[in-house]
């Protein structure tokens, strides 16, 4: 409501004052209104003046004492209960004498509200003092007069007595024409600006350029309804977004731009309530909510107006404040909002070159690294960037200190920060906390199932989520749908979830110690689980890509599996998870990671094999064994030496007391150890143990060829490297093209499984025809060599790097001792990405 509007109610309030004395008024005394008459008034007013001047002056005069001044609050106290003037009103706009009647009458404000209207009063002159009568509406000037005669009796009559009336019957003219001057003054249209109460934004904001480019493109509209709706998690800069476009976008919107704010967070308001305020800051003074909707639509006929709906809680009668062009409706929400012709713009955090020019400019003596660190650790979102740089500023504290608290438990220490420095609006763990107690508040099963959601430790898929929340498919998709469309989940992809990082705190603040410990129990089984799952398909080569897929969408989640196994003691899990972790990040190229996982694995079964041998002993030697590969991998190849040579004694008296179950294993150590033995030059040494692998597969694939064939492929490889080592080169190309013609058939059967094994089988024949002298036979074998792997490095490069790069060089090494050119066409894709993957590593 105006301030023009409330005075106009004030006035009539005042005039309701004297025509209808309350009970409280009617008791007074009249020695009492007498006295303070006499001491206040003197003449030559009369008493009867006196009295109509103090109830004339806004309620109150500063001549009157302690107990007139009582008198006169309790009168105002019931004047207000009777005609609507709220307490509230009277604050913003009274004189400073009124506040203390405001608060007195605070809890006393009548629901209906003041809705007579006065219609028709003729101008009123400048002055009335001694000129004839102004003439004014029947029906006022009537209502006047009954008020005035119950007046007679019910005051005079009682307080002052009969010697007053004939004072008061003079002074009515002369009351009645102030009255109607002061009407008439108030209710005359004023030429007012058009409503501009948007705020600016603050000086500093930065970044989201992109989705300011998108808003100003919706709300320009090109003549359709121009609406744009930005949403996002709390602190992420919506509404400073909206101000920053309103602020640009001035000159769009002559007619003004008005700010409603839709309490989204705490108590929400509804569409009729936007309506209310929109028609209010257009100059209405009175809505009737019958017709409010078509008043509303009236009013912005052909009006260039922004209006600007701040924190909304949802959808719910948004399509009935649609405006018509050239008006346009900008909308905030935690929620993403769903209108017909309306994509939402979602707002996640700044870039990290905003982010890190936002700190600067609270921080301009703060080195460019120390912000970048900044910067990360607050996940480079508006607020918690804001209270970071404020607190630092304010307190002079060291920034790289400041960094490490927040690399834990972020988010309390920033909601410290805020309150370190008095800035409750920039509290995080306040702000963010908003979200969640409306959706305790509203869906309480909803709001827990958020809080177990904090068991993952980063982005995850639905399974993940129904194994977590113990729900079914159809209850987990409703599940995180919901919570997605309030924002608290993300999706970075169509078929993945995540909590921001900050939530993810807040979550984990707000759950039950006892369900977020089960939820921790389930997200440990569930993932320990598919870890093992995976590993079991890297053995079937028709799987092995899609489990290296999903291992390396899931690693954060299998490494928080395995974690928590180690954590809660479970020593037999950790282990198993370490080793199959091992070898999945091997099979992914990444040597180190692998390393790392299978040395944990070899030390948590050392003292298990030592304790129970029968139950742990193999699995200490197949992690003995893989370490052994890793290593040489690294080209530690002593270390790797003695692995394997712990795997193969581990095997060998594992194999004495049961053969059929780790004959196998015991060749596949031996084939190691030959390799180990070649990699130091040690030939001899090599061809005995590769030799007694041969032996072994050799057998085992006469009883079970589809079974062992493969590992008769790989020892047979391996003899012929050895055999090439020491220049028997007949023997050497007899073993790799028996090798070969092993891998073709495989191949042939299973192409994605056997097809890594066949390329370098095949480079090995083009080795072997190289040492004999025949380089110009080799370049076939390279080159067919480096069609089998291309598309299988193509697809996985990580995975096949090791085998590409090896065959590549090779034949390019043999084309150079011929003279020859290299194929260029068969070598300009993979060489391509293998420049990529090098550059990568620079980095």
């Amino acid at each position: 409501m105006s301030g023009r509007a409330r005075a106009k109610r004030i006035c009539q309030a005042a005039v309701g004052v004297f025509f209808n004395p309350t009970a409280t008024l009617v008791g007074l005394a009249r020695d009492e209104v007498g006295a303070a008459f006499d001491l206040y008034f003197p003449d030559p007013m009369s008493p009867a003046q006196r009295l109509l001047a103090a109830l004339l002056q806004d309620f109150q005069s500063p001549d009157l004492d302690d107990d007139a001044g009582e008198h006169l609050t309790s009168v105002a106290t019931d004047l207000f209960a009777g005609h609507g003037l709220s307490s509230a009103e009277l604050a913003a706009i009274a004189k400073p004498e009124l506040k203390a009647w405001a608060t007195d009458a605070r809890d006393r404000v009548c629901r209906r509200g003041l809705t007579t209207r006065l219609p028709g009063l003729a101008e009123a002159p400048a002055s009335w003092n001694g000129k004839p009568p102004v003439v004014v509406d029947a029906a006022l000037e009537g209502r006047v007069r009954a008020l005035v005669e119950a007046f007679y009796a019910k005051f005079i009559s009682l307080t002052l007595g009969s010697e007053l009336r004939g004072a008061i019957d003079g002074y009515q003219t002369s009351l009645l024409q102030e009255i109607a001057a002061r009407l008439d003054h108030l209710t005359r249209a004023p030429e007012t600006p058009p409503p501009f109460s948007i705020p600016r934004p603050v000086p500093d904001f930065q970044g989201y350029e992109a989705e300011r480019a998108v808003v100003r493109a919706a709300l320009a509209g090109d003549g359709a309804v121009a609406i744009a709706a930005l949403h996002g998690i709390g602190g992420s800069g919506k509404s400073e977004l909206a101000r920053k476009v309103a602020a640009e976008m001035v000159a769009d919107f002559p007619d003004g731009q008005i700010l409603v704010d839709m309490l989204g967070t705490t108590q929400p308001r509804t569409a009729a309530d936007a309506m209310t305020d929109v028609l209010m800051a257009l100059g209405a003074e009175e809505i009737d909510p019958r017709t409010r909707e078509a008043e509303y639509r009236n009013r912005l006929r052909g009006k260039s107006l922004l209006i600007l709906l701040d924190n909304v809680a949802n959808s719910r009668g948004l399509n009935d404040l649609r405006p018509a062009p050239p008006t346009a409706l900008l909308l905030t929400s935690r929620t993403r909002l769903v209108l017909p012709g309306v994509q939402p713009i979602e707002l996640q955090h700044l870039t990290r070159p905003a982010a890190k020019a936002l700190l600067a400019g609270i921080l301009p003596d703060v080195a460019d690294a120390t912000l970048d660190t900044l910067a990360e650790r607050c996940n480079d979102l508006p607020l918690a960037l804001r209270v970071a740089g404020a607190y630092l500023q304010a307190t002079g504290a060291a920034p790289d200190d400041y960094i490490e608290t927040l690399q834990q438990r972020r988010l309390a220490h920033l909601a410290r920060s805020a309150g370190d420095i008095e800035r409750p609006d920039l509290d995080p763990l306040l702000i963010l906390g908003l979200s969640y107690d409306r959706l305790a508040d509203s869906e309480p099963d909803l709001a827990r199932s958020f809080t177990l959601l904090a068991a993952f430790p980063a982005d995850f898929d639905a399974a993940g989520a129904a194994a977590v929340l113990d729900l079914d498919q159809v209850e987990t998709a409703r599940c995180l749908g919901l919570l997605y469309r309030r924002n608290l989940l993300q999706r970075p992809s169509n078929d993945r979830y995540r909590l921001h990082d900050l939530l993810r705190e807040l979550a984990r603040d707000r759950a039950a110690n006892a369900a977020a410990t089960t939820a921790a129990t389930r997200h440990r089984t569930h993932y320990l689980a598919l870890l093992e799952s995976l590993t079991a398909q890297l053995h079937d080569r028709r799987e092995v890509r899609r489990a290296l897929e999903s291992f390396e969408s899931e690693q954060p989640n299998i490494a928080e599996a395995v974690r928590r196994s180690t954590a809660d003691g479970d020593w037999q899990a950790a282990a198993s998870g370490l080793l199959q972790v091992g070898l999945l990040a091997n099979a992914l190229g990444r040597r180190e990671a692998a390393l790392d996982a299978t040395e944990q694995a070899v030390e948590m079964y050392r003292p298990l094999a030592e304790e129970q041998p029968d139950a742990f002993l193999p699995n200490l030697a197949a992690s003995l064994n893989n370490l052994g590969v890793w290593l040489s991998y690294l080209d530690r190849h002593e270390e790797a030496l003695a692995a394997t040579e712990n795997a193969v004694t581990a095997y060998g008296r594992l194999a004495v007391d049961q053969p059929d179950a780790f004959l196998p294993d015991k060749a596949m150590s031996l084939d190691n150890l030959g390799t180990r033995f070649s990699d130091l030059g040690r030939h001899e040494e090599a061809l005995v143990a590769t030799d007694e692998a041969v032996d072994i597969r050799q057998r085992l694939a006469d009883e079970r060829p589809d079974l062992f064939l493969p590992d008769l492929a790989a020892s047979l490889n391996n003899l012929g490297n050895g055999l090439g080592a020491l220049q028997r080169h007949e023997e050497a190309l007899a073993a790799t093209s028996k090798a070969v013609e092993i891998y073709r058939r495989l191949a042939d059967e299973r192409p994605e499984g056997f097809r890594p094994d066949l390329a370098t089988s095949l480079s090995n024949l083009a080795d072997r025809h190289d040492e004999m002298q025949q380089t110009a036979a080799a370049i076939p074998f390279d080159a067919e060599a480096i069609r089998v792997i291309r598309d299988l490095f193509l697809a996985l490069p990580a995975a096949h790097e090791r085998v590409a790069a090896t065959i590549v060089r090779r034949y390019r090494a043999r084309c150079a001792k011929l003279g020859i050119e290299p194929d260029v066409e068969l070598l300009a894709s993979i060489e391509a990405v293998l420049v990529t993957l090098d550059e990568q590593k620079g980095a």
